[in-house]
């Protein structure tokens, strides 16, 4: 079974550049296009999640619905007063046999490419909240890369405009100081959980300035932690692949230079306690 690497990180954040160092190794295996977001893994978790809920039987989903042999979508069992299973196991019950699935399908297309010496893996950008199943169920691995929040403001902001379009939860009415007193909610939990985080064989704890420092060492080291060889002389050499996706130099600290007074004491007021945990200046 191939074990899963789920990158744990937010838009605009590094979690492109560091699929693209995954990527230099072909035991780690995901569809290699940018920006490398089909997410298997977190589909094959809400497949798991919605088969085994409890039964919430409608017009377009009930027992007599199994009947249409050209059904595209389920749901639950629709059996409300079914006792041969235990629906409180069913979602990890099916998630290790849905994943046991993909891994073979996987192993089976990869022959010949992968170095069967070595570990295999596949690796995603997941979805934050499948990740307490995954662990329990498949043994995964874990890499927590975090961004300083205020510079991923400016680089979602960037990004926004170049693209021509809002994403990453800015919605229209959203001001800059909204949208960043958001941004600090959503990323309080994420940063204190991270502050306390001991790597070991399934944890890695990455900042990605640190990494843009020096990411050859950063690189090897992910390597090592992995057991496979990884080389991010071929991220560099792509680098050109994927130059939409960049709105500023890799180890540029823009919030100093960008952001408002107003908007420092957000970030300050909000989260300026988990900055300064994790090293940050505030």
């Amino acid at each position: 079974m191939i074990t899963p690497i789920m990158l744990r990180s937010f838009g605009r954040s590094g979690s492109t550049l560091l699929m693209q160092v995954l990527g230099t190794s072909s035991n780690v295996i995901f569809d290699r296009e940018y920006p490398f977001e089909k997410r298997h893994l977190t589909y094959l978790h809400r497949v798991a999640k919605v088969a085994s809920a409890e039964a919430e039987n409608g017009d377009d989903w009930n027992p007599d619905t199994l009947f249409d042999r050209n059904l595209k979508r389920v749901g639950p069992i629709p059996y409300v007063d079914t006792s041969i299973v235990d629906r409180s196991k069913l979602r990890t019950d099916y998630l290790l046999r849905l994943w046991n699935g993909f891994s073979s399908q996987v192993i089976s297309k990869a022959a010949g490419s992968v170095d069967p010496s070595r570990p295999l893996y596949y690796a995603e950008k997941v979805v934050h909240d499948i990740c307490e199943d995954v662990n329990q169920t498949l043994e995964a691995k874990n890499i927590f890369l975090l961004r300083d929040p205020r510079d991923e403001f400016l680089s979602i902001k960037s990004f926004n405009h170049k693209r021509g379009f809002k994403g990453f939860g800015w919605q229209e009415n959203d001001s800059d100081e909204s949208y960043a007193l958001r941004l600090c909610d959503m990323r309080k939990t994420f940063m204190r959980h991270v502050s306390n985080l001991k790597s070991d064989h399934r944890k890695i704890f990455i900042k990605y300035e640190s990494f843009m420092r020096d990411p050859f060492r950063f690189t090897d080291e992910i390597g090592d932690w992995l057991d496979l060889s990884l080389n991010y002389g071929e991220v560099l050499q792509a680098r050109d692949t994927v130059s939409q996706h960049i709105t500023s130099e890799a180890n540029s600290i823009r919030w100093k230079s960008e952001l408002s007074p107003r908007l420092k004491k957000i970030f300050s007021d909000n989260i300026g306690e988990e900055l300064n945990s994790l090293g940050y200046e505030v």
